[in-house]
């Protein structure tokens, strides 16, 4: 898996570098932490665990002055939300809102901070 990850991450216009900052593979375990900083000097925190089949996850985007921009998880919290536990938590908005996701990987989300990103105007 970490071999593959220069050229996921750099296959990624918008990725100016990453960090490893924590690698767990077994058998039974599976477990990556990722800082990821994009070209606009914001980062991207990944955890994904895999135990024993069970995939949790938690992709955190923030600002480079560490104000939070949006989240994906899968917590199970948010009972109401549809797509439970699945859920996107966006803090762009005052208060922040929890909204609908799915089982999202990193190679979507990096598409979507893209697509984000290279908007002529920013809502």
């Amino acid at each position: 898996m970490t071999n593959l990850l220069p050229d996921l991450l750099f296959d990624q216009s918008i990725v100016s570098s990453f960090t490893v900052l924590e690698y767990v593979p077994s058998d039974l375990d599976f477990l990556l932490k990722l800082r990821i900083t994009l070209t606009d000097q914001s980062a991207l925190f990944t955890h994904e665990r895999i135990l024993r089949g069970v995939r949790n996850y938690s992709f955190h985007w923030q600002t480079m002055d560490n104000r939070a921009i949006m989240r994906w998880d899968n917590a199970p919290h948010h009972r109401q939300i549809t797509t439970f536990p699945h859920h996107l938590h966006d803090y762009r908005s005052t208060p922040e809102t929890v909204g609908d996701s799915h089982n999202i990987t990193l190679t979507e989300v990096l598409d979507y901070i893209s697509r984000y990103l290279n908007q002529p105007t920013k809502p």
